[in-house]
């Protein structure tokens, strides 16, 4: 199983705030692709609601190359997202100044 697949079965655990139905592996979609993060775009294939962007980091592990790594990581708790939510609002409408250019 490739990361993209595995990034497409986490994002279908969640369920679109508008329907409550939950996100398919078509309606999650590879927008941008970098060596060192993902963004990925989450469209409801029920209601057609875009949950929007989000910014997925891939960190490879030079002594283990094991695809399967994600599922041995701990849960995200509830302060990770707080802190995430945190530092996504920090960084202003002009995100994408932080994205790397090509």
């Amino acid at each position: 199983m490739n990361n993209f697949k595995l990034i497409q079965e986490h994002f279908t655990k969640i369920d679109c705030p508008i329907c409550n139905f939950s996100f398919t592996q078509e309606g999650i979609k590879l927008i941008k692709q970098e060596n060192d993060y993902w963004v990925i775009k989450l469209d409801c294939e029920k209601c057609n609601h875009s949950l929007g962007f989000a910014i997925v980091v891939i960190e490879y592990n030079d002594y283990n190359n094991n695809e399967n790594t994600i599922n041995n990581n701990p849960p995200i708790t509830v302060d990770d997202v707080i802190n995430a939510h945190k530092f996504i609002q920090e960084l202003g409408s002009d995100w994408t100044k932080y994205l790397k250019k090509k």
